[in-house]
């Protein structure tokens, strides 16, 4: 595999803007630990498993032509991820109808 990969060389396509979002989101939530903030953490509900968030959430929003795209980048993830965070005590498919309910709202929506 070689040595730890700094990403300067990647070349980066418009579809990988999720992946620098993820990067940045993470790098930040380490410098965050010096100053004892800890980032969000998954809670077991219930005994059940740890629900995970893979992002895998695919939206059609109208682009923003006032505002910067990586702050609208970063506003949608926000919010997708608050969605997910809101129905935490959820279980099973109930949960997930109930995301994609809300995800297609939001879709309609957009984000603001």
């Amino acid at each position: 595999m070689g040595g730890i990969s700094t990403h300067k060389g990647e070349n980066l396509m418009p579809t990988d803007r999720g992946i620098a979002l993820y990067r940045r989101r993470v790098r930040k939530q380490v410098r965050d630990l010096v100053d004892q903030i800890e980032p969000p953490q998954p809670t077991k509900s219930g005994g059940s498993f740890v629900k995970t968030y893979g992002q895998d959430t695919v939206l059609t929003l109208p682009p923003r032509n006032a505002e910067d795209d990586q702050a609208y980048l970063g506003r949608i993830g926000s919010a997708v991820m608050e969605l997910q965070f809101a129905l935490e005590d959820w279980n099973g498919g109930i949960r997930d109808d109930e995301i994609v309910r809300r995800l297609k709202e939001l879709g309609a929506a957009g984000v603001d």
